[in-house]
């Protein structure tokens, strides 16, 4: 009963490299933003605002996108990264969430012009407002590869 749940929402996904805001975006408080909006790297965007970049990346340790919403399901589902029903699933869908990336491949997201804008945000990566984004986002700029 819960695949039947969980499958629709990660089943037609693509693969994002990072998010923007195509109006002005507002402070997040404590990595949470408002209903109706998606914390991205700027702030909290309004859903329908959100536009998300598919241009390569040299990582492929990101989660996936749902096409509808062009936000990622992941950090939602989080609960069924340990859940052995799941595990084949979200390894697919949610390896970073999941904390299951394969590989030694580790580097920033790039911007939706492809440009990484981690270095001049380095100082947001030990922010306890920002350290998730930061960790997802910037992960070679703030020295979180291993």
């Amino acid at each position: 009963m819960l695949l039947r749940i969980i499958s629709p929402l990660l089943g037609l996904v693509s693969l994002v490299n990072a998010q923007s805001c195509s109006t002005t975006t507002t402070p997040a408080l404590n990595d949470l933003c408002p209903t109706g909006h998606t914390l991205i790297s700027t702030g909290c965007c309004p859903n329908a605002n959100v536009v998300a970049s598919t241009t390569a990346s040299s990582t492929t340790c990101v989660d996936k996108l749902n096409p509808k919403t062009g936000v990622s399901d992941c950090p939602g589902m989080k609960s069924y990264c340990t859940n052995s029903a799941y595990k084949t699933l979200m390894t697919e869908q949610c390896p970073y969430t999941c904390k299951i990336c394969t590989g030694s491949t580790c580097a920033d997201v790039l911007n939706s012009k492809g440009a990484n804008e981690c270095p001049g945000m380095y100082g947001y990566c030990f922010n306890s407002a920002y350290a998730a984004l930061m960790k997802s986002q910037c992960p070679k700029t703030c020295g979180y590869c291993s």
